[in-house]
């Protein structure tokens, strides 16, 4: 498995911002995520990880997202090329 792994999710965390799935849709709360720029920075996150972030949060109710890492190991993603992308 890689060393590195970049976690999107992670990273918006990181940033301030929140990121949920209702009804399908990702929502950001951007809480402390406050600047222009900061919210300009989280929304580039979203939009090019798009995909990647709906299987992190796809989880039943009470339940912690799913971290890249756990994706990895579960075989439901690959890293191929240095891009993620869905197995199979």
């Amino acid at each position: 498995m890689h060393d590195r792994v970049f976690d999107p999710l992670a990273a918006l965390t990181a940033e301030g911002c929140r990121v949920r799935l209702d009804a399908g849709r990702l929502i950001m709360d951007y809480g402390t995520c406050s600047t222009a720029t900061a919210r300009r920075r989280a929304g580039a996150l979203v939009m090019t990880y798009e995909p990647l972030l709906r299987l992190q949060l796809d989880v039943p109710p009470g339940e912690q997202p799913r971290t890249v890492r756990q994706l990895l190991a579960s075989g439901r993603i690959e890293v191929r090329e240095g891009r993620y992308r869905l197995r199979g």
